[in-house]
């Protein structure tokens, strides 16, 4: 079995990370955020959210899980609970960044606000 971790990234507009590292729970994931970002964690699942101090960006950890999946077939499948949540404006853009399967696109909310989601997940 092989842990995979999906991270989301939803921006509204344009912002950077950059500072001390730390580990997002129940996550394999180690990242660097800035001071100023608000952080969020829902209760239930235990997600991290990161939001800019503006709200133009956000990202997500989720729970990294064991599969036995291939990195392709865990990363489609997460792309496809993305697609199903909001209404797809633009062709999505797949690739790789590093150690991470990406998948992104732009999209409307259910209240009409655009958004763009790309989607990583560990390879």
């Amino acid at each position: 079995m092989i842990t995979r971790t999906l991270l989301a990234a939803m921006m509204l507009g344009l912002s950077t990370l950059a500072s001390a590292a730390e580990q997002a729970p129940k996550s394999d994931i180690c990242f660097t955020a800035p001071a100023q970002w608000g952080r969020q964690i829902e209760p239930q699942k235990q997600l991290l959210s990161l939001t800019s101090p503006d709200a133009g960006a956000a990202v997500t950890f989720t729970e990294s899980e064991n599969v036995t999946e291939t990195s392709e077939d865990f990363h489609r499948k997460a792309w496809n609970t993305v697609v199903r949540l909001m209404k797809i404006k633009t062709p999505p853009a797949s690739g790789h960044r590093g150690e991470f399967l990406t998948t992104s696109a732009g999209f409307e909310k259910p209240d009409g606000t655009p958004v763009w989601i790309c989607a990583y997940s560990t390879v």
